[in-house]
């Protein structure tokens, strides 16, 4: 009986502790329960709080959602978010896609904007696992008309990883968004897409940049630092040349934007890394060569060979330079990466690659019918701000850097760019300034026959490398579009080597080029040049050698010994190359040459002889207006069809020239061109006579500058007065005294030289 109430007290004490814990277990619940519901009412979200939700297990969740179809909308809202910070903590225990799905249910349902944003920060919290949530986010983003609940879908949209494309076009669209909040939010969602995107980030990057000039200083520092996460991502994902090269590419448009003194803590590691990417890129590339080198090297050596042949037996076989050189697709692809590099920068190879075409590259210099040893080497020029002359061929001994030469037409700029021409031994094009009318880089293409040969990029390397020199003659012959496009060729080719040849004339030169200024001829040089003269007379002259030199002497003590008021008037002509060539002819032909009427009389004696040779009087109307259209057309070549019987019996006096080119079906054919623009416009002038209105029509243009110079001297005094009147206020409106300055030497010169005339 002991033992047996012994056992049932037991029984009886072990039932009284199991019923008083389970009571003490539902008390707890009850209690953990209405703290719950406390914390969702109280919206008392911290750490320990949601701590205490998730001790509470399942039923906690499925309270959470059970509160977020409540009718009281600040319990809605606080739920939703206790729900974003349970799955932040990844503690839904199994119930994700059932959250998710119930919190997209009421988003489509709710009218609360406080209840949306809480939504959409607690699918953020969510992450990942609320993928299906990101076109709903998006729609939100782009449709809602609050901006605290479009600032929450940019938000979310930052930590849900899906449907890459929609979701940052989504989000680039959303940093226009009037509101600054919203541009913030997306600007930081868009860094913490940086990760995802990597190198393939252009337009995400574009459009941050574009955000660095907002107006508002948060919106400004978010992009940036959006901008910093982006840079960090590429540069640690670049790990290949490719990548590296791209990567660089992104950083350096990066570190520019970033080029305000409010980014500068932000731009400083930027500028190390870029500094760092430059290093991998010169490591890989010489890792890439040295690997090539050691494995590759019988392929490299057959490879040389091969192109090494193709090199030497390509100038005879154009079909060569067209399929292997100027293709870039062959020359990359077969070219091993090093063939492009070698043709660029190897001097032999270089040469080799424009050996075909070095009579098509000068022919417009007519070097056939150039002789250094007639060419006058006593000129001499200036620097600006020097006063001291100093010989032309020790100033610019070679073709080398970028030179402007500047002189009066006549003076020998274009004689002095054949010469260079001439003796160069390196590859050298010369262009009349009127065939870049397209541009420069269009107008070397078409001598390297342009059909064939389209790459211009492969042109301009080498171009930059100095592989070709290029000279450009008569910048005042053009309109100004032409010249302007000249002027922008030079100073974007800054180290290639260019000379440019013009008349005195109002313009903007090329910042790059060194100005030299022709001088005219002293006393000694005037005599000095017509001597030198006499080996290049025509054969039939009356006066020859010794008879020659006499007449000369005599003449130039004739001329030079005028009173000091005439002497200016005689010594600025003589002092010009070009006329003293005509003076040269006429006193080897056995006339007395008139200084300041040397273009008309050479004239007269060609027309006298064309009425004897062909029994009609030259068509001076008809064909002085073909040269005017000419000039205004840029075009330099004489229509022979109708004029053969004129253009022979010019030719007869040395007033024009004949150029051998090819045709567009590789055919040769001969071009007449005027020796000189003084002769060209000489014709010009005689349209301008017959047609008067013309002379006030191209007051400004410079291509007529040295025609409104022969009017001076051809019209009437009262008429040439009225030019002088004109073109003086056309100074005072233009600022360009150019023109007006140099007629009224003109001008007073003429006075000089005849006395009788009205006051000048």
């Amino acid at each position: 009986m002991r033992y047996l109430f012994l056992l049932l007290s037991k029984t009886f004490f072990l039932s009284l502790c199991i019923f008083f814990a389970r009571g003490q277990i539902a008390f707890a619940t009850s209690c953990r329960t209405q703290q719950i519901e406390l914390y969702i009412q109280q919206f008392a979200l911290s750490e320990s709080n949601i701590d205490a939700v998730i001790d509470c297990g399942n039923g906690s969740i499925n309270l959470l959602l059970k509160a977020l179809k409540s009718n009281d909308e600040n319990i809605r809202s606080r739920a939703a978010y206790a729900l974003g910070g349970v799955g932040a903590n990844r503690k839904l225990s199994g119930q994700t896609q059932d959250v998710v799905r119930q919190l997209l249910q009421v988003l489509k349902q709710e009218k609360s904007a406080s209840v949306r944003t809480n939504i959409a920060f607690a699918l953020s919290g969510i992450g990942n696992d609320a993928k299906v949530a990101a076109s709903d986010l998006t729609d939100l983003l782009s449709k809602d008309a609050e901006p605290t609940v479009r600032a929450g879908a940019a938000f979310a949209l930052g930590y849900i990883k899906s449907d890459r494309n929609s979701t940052v076009s989504a989000l680039i669209l959303a940093l226009n968004d009037p509101d600054n909040e919203v541009q913030d939010r997306a600007s930081k969602s868009l860094g913490y897409w940086s990760a995802e995107l990597k190198l393939e980030s252009r337009d995400v990057i574009n459009a941050l940049i574009n955000l660095l000039k907002d107006d508002s200083a948060k919106v400004r520092e978010s992009a940036a630092d959006s901008l910093g996460v982006f840079a960090n991502v590429i540069y640690d994902e670049s790990k290949t040349l490719p990548e590296v090269h791209t990567a660089l590419e992104k950083m350096d448009t990066i570190e520019k934007a970033l080029n305000a003194q409010e980014f500068d803590e932000l731009r400083k590691p930027i500028s190390r890394n870029l500094r760092a990417l430059r290093d991998m890129e010169r490591s890989l590339i010489q890792q890439r060569l040295l690997q090539f080198l050691v494995s590759g090297k019988n392929i490299f050596l057959i490879h040389s060979a091969i192109w090494l042949s193709l090199v030497f037996l390509y100038p005879k076989f154009p079909q060569v330079q067209a399929f292997f050189f100027w293709n870039a697709w062959m020359r990359r692809f077969f070219g091993a990466g090093y063939v492009g590099f070698a043709l660029t920068w190897i001097p032999l190879l270089r040469k080799k690659l424009f050996e075909p075409f070095q009579e098509s590259l000068l022919a417009d210099a007519d070097l056939l019918n150039f002789e250094a040893q007639t060419y006058f080497q006593s000129l001499t020029v200036k620097k600006p701000g020097k006063e001291e002359p100093e010989p032309l061929q020790l100033a610019i001994p070679k073709l080398k850097g970028q030179i402007l030469i500047e002189g009066s037409s006549g003076l020998g700029k274009t004689m002095f760019l054949r010469y260079l021409c001439k003796k160069s031994e390196r590859v050298v094009v010369y262009l009349l300034a009127r065939r870049c009318q397209d541009g420069v880089i269009e107008a070397i293409q078409k001598k390297l026959h342009g059909e064939e040969i389209k790459d211009s990029k492969f042109l301009r390397d080498l171009i930059y490398s100095g592989a070709i020199a290029i000279c450009i003659d008569g910048l005042n012959e053009v309109n100004a579009d032409t010249r302007a496009k000249i002027v922008e060729f030079t100073e974007n080719y800054f180290k290639g080597d260019i000379i440019l040849s013009t008349q005195p004339m109002d313009w903007k030169p090329p910042t790059t080029t060194q100005k030299y200024i022709i001088q005219s001829l002293d006393k000694n040089q005037i005599q000095d040049f017509l001597l030198s003269r006499a080996s290049t007379l025509p054969q039939n002259t009356k006066l020859k050698s010794h008879d020659y030199e006499n007449a000369c002497i005599q003449y130039l003590s004739t001329s030079l010994g005028q009173p000091k008021q005439e002497l200016e008037a005689m010594q600025r002509v003589l002092s010009n190359p070009m006329d003293l060539s005509t003076v040269s002819l006429m006193l080897a032909a056995g006339e007395q040459p008139k200084l300041l009427q040397l273009q008309q009389q050479l004239y007269n004696i060609m027309v006298k002889a064309y009425l004897e040779q062909h029994l009609r009087d030259f068509p001076l109307a008809d064909f002085s207006d073909v040269v005017y259209q000419m000039r205004l057309d840029d075009v330099a070549v004489i229509p022979e069809e109708n004029f053969r019987d004129e253009i022979s019996c010019l030719a007869q006096y040395r007033m024009v020239i004949s150029r051998q080119t090819i045709n567009s079906e590789g055919l040769p054919k001969q071009n007449w061109y005027f020796r000189h623009d003084k002769i060209t416009e000489f014709f010009i002038l005689q349209a301008l006579l017959k047609h008067p209105e013309r002379q006030r029509k191209h007051l400004s243009d410079p291509r007529f500058q040295g025609v409104h110079f022969m009017l001076a001297n051809f019209l009437d005094l009262e008429d040439a007065m009225m030019l002088r009147e004109l073109l003086i206020q056309h100074a005072v409106d233009t600022k360009d005294h150019t023109v007006s300055d140099e007629v009224i030497q003109l001008l007073r010169e003429r006075k000089a030289s005849n006395p009788n005339n009205s006051r000048v």
